[in-house]
């Protein structure tokens, strides 16, 4: 048995799910964290839904502590809907009616699991006018048709609404464009090319009839717009250094919001891996996981930051125009780099759901990375990892 197998062995703790919630050492684990901090982050690997399942029970697990928000990786006006939807009577098919109309509009809510996720978060909502579902991101490529949608309803100029009409009928185009194989990056789709003409037309009108929810939405959908442009152009650290920005500020301003309302509110997050971490991430930039982790001690409390890694299974790549097979295709553990390769060989347990304290590597950081580099920035940037094996594959709401 080799050191690093040894340490994990020693901060080690299984966790099984069931019908009847989490159960296991790793549950405890992740309770008294949860009671010790303000906020939880999971990092995931979009599309396995059985991440998303964790998540559902890990709510369920720890709202009795205060966690009655789930903060996730869409626009805050993308965010509105997914509340609305969900105080329908049957949430269920209110979704699949919702993505029928607007299809892959809203990430990652086409997931079923992720649907299931959201009614469980309505479920311990702190009040019933609560919206606990809270969107920091950027308004996601495809969300421009609800947008153009609800800017229709709300313009009364007769030549803005034509105007608006083709730029509806451009998005839903693309849809059918990207589901014969052209790739979202050359859509000719709003969030692709430059701002359209008769944008600022458009503007100056909701501004001088005092249309105020239409402004929010342009504002956002033009944020959005900058930092699509970034990758279009190909500047890929300007596309994630302004996209970290505006999740920053978004989820501050939801703080402050729900803080105002309820000061012991406590906070679900669940994203991408790279947006959770602690420090730099891979992509040389402080994102929102550390600007939660320098929050936390300023507030007095603390963050709590996950790696969920699917070791073996399958995963829903989704996007339409992609083969059948790479929307149920096999978790490759090498896709993850060194570090994950060096922890998961050293893993005591290669079965099951395994959860492992990386704090304590910390106290030792040269001796524990002297081997593999990159697994110093690894449990450096995250408290715990979670190997989960055997996961399925996410499915769709709709179609």
């Amino acid at each position: 048995m080799d050191v690093l197998n040894e340490f994990l062995a020693l901060h080690h703790y299984p966790l099984e799910h069931s019908k009847g919630g989490l159960t296991g050492s790793g549950a405890d684990f992740l309770h008294a964290r949860a009671q010790e901090s303000r906020f939880m982050l999971f990092g995931e690997e979009h599309g396995v839904g059985s991440t998303v399942d964790l998540t559902a029970a890990l709510f369920r697990l720890i709202a009795s502590l205060g966690y009655t928000n789930y903060v996730t990786e869409v626009g805050p006006i993308s965010a509105g809907y997914l509340n609305r939807l969900l105080r329908e009577a049957d949430a269920r098919s209110a979704f699949e009616a919702f993505f029928q109309k607007y299809p892959f509009s809203v990430p990652f809510a086409w997931m079923r699991e992720e649907v299931e996720l959201y009614k469980t978060v309505r479920q311990n909502a702190h009040a019933k006018d609560q919206e606990p579902v809270i969107g920091i991101d950027q308004e996601f490529i495809f969300s421009p048709q609800i947008h153009f949608a609800r800017l229709l309803e709300l313009c009364a100029n007769p030549s803005l609404k034509t105007v608006l009409e083709g730029w509806l009928k451009a998005e839903q185009q693309a849809y059918l464009d990207m589901q014969n194989g052209t790739s979202p990056d050359k859509l000719s789709i709003f969030m692709n090319l430059q701002l359209p003409d008769g944008w600022e037309k458009l503007r100056n009108w909701f501004h001088s009839n005092g249309v105020d929810e239409a402004l929010t939405i342009m504002e956002a959908v033009q944020t959005s717009h900058v930092i699509y442009r970034h990758y279009i152009n190909k500047e890929y650290y300007d596309n994630n250094h302004v996209r970290s920005q505006l999740m920053r500020e978004y989820f501050y301003k939801a703080f402050q919001r729900v803080n105002a309302i309820n000061p012991e509110a406590r906070f679900l997050i669940k994203l991408g891996a790279n947006h959770v971490s602690r420090g730099f991430t891979s992509m040389g930039i402080q994102d929102i996981g550390n600007f939660v982790s320098e929050l936390a001690p300023m507030l007095q409390t603390q963050s709590f930051h996950v790696f969920v890694v699917p070791i073996r299974g399958a995963l829903n790549a989704w996007l339409p125009f992609l083969p059948e097979s790479f929307k149920a295709h096999p978790v490759d553990i090498e896709e993850y780099g060194a570090a994950i390769t060096h922890l998961a060989n050293a893993a005591p347990v290669k079965t099951g759901w395994n959860l492992y304290d990386l704090r304590s590597l910390r106290h030792r950081q040269r001796h524990w990375s002297k081997d593999v580099p990159e697994f110093l920035d690894f449990f450096l940037r995250y408290d715990a990892v979670l190997l989960m094996d055997d996961v399925q594959a996410a499915t769709l709401v709709a179609g």
